[in-house]
């Protein structure tokens, strides 16, 4: 996760687009809050969770800051299927993530995969997703 820390305070101002889905091992916490803090205008991201050691209140806290600070985030892709999707759809609820236009969320099948109320909870008042 570094090398994705050190792309961010290299080029995050500027960054409109981060599109790492696929790439295992490099979005833990302290990368979600490095885009975050570093990447306002960002417009597109995808990436894929790590399996890590990360609490699920940490990377709600974090994927919750990549919302509120990312304003301008349309197209949002998260593979969340090596851990628990729980912080994910918390961290979806609006007011966050304001401005989607297009989401994919892949979840684990494990544990029941994605429950009608958890899309109720992440689509609830959003009127720009088709």
């Amino acid at each position: 996760p570094q090398c994705l820390k050190n792309l961010v305070v290299a080029y995050g101002s500027t960054l409109e687009q981060l599109l790492l889905d696929g790439i295992r091992d490099v979005a833990d916490v302290a990368a979600l809050e490095a885009i975050a803090a570093g990447c306002p205008n960002l417009e597109q991201l995808a990436i894929t969770l790590s399996a890590s050691r990360d609490s699920e209140a940490s990377l709600k806290a974090a994927l919750c800051s990549v919302g509120a600070k990312c304003s301008r985030l349309a197209l949002l892709r998260l593979d969340s299927a090596a851990r628990s999707h729980a912080p994910v759809v918390a961290s979806l609820a609006p007011p966050l993530f304001c401005r989607l236009t297009s989401l994919t969320l892949w979840c684990s099948s494990k544990g029941n995969g994605l429950q009608d109320s958890e899309l109720e909870t992440i689509l609830n008042g959003r009127t720009r997703l088709p």
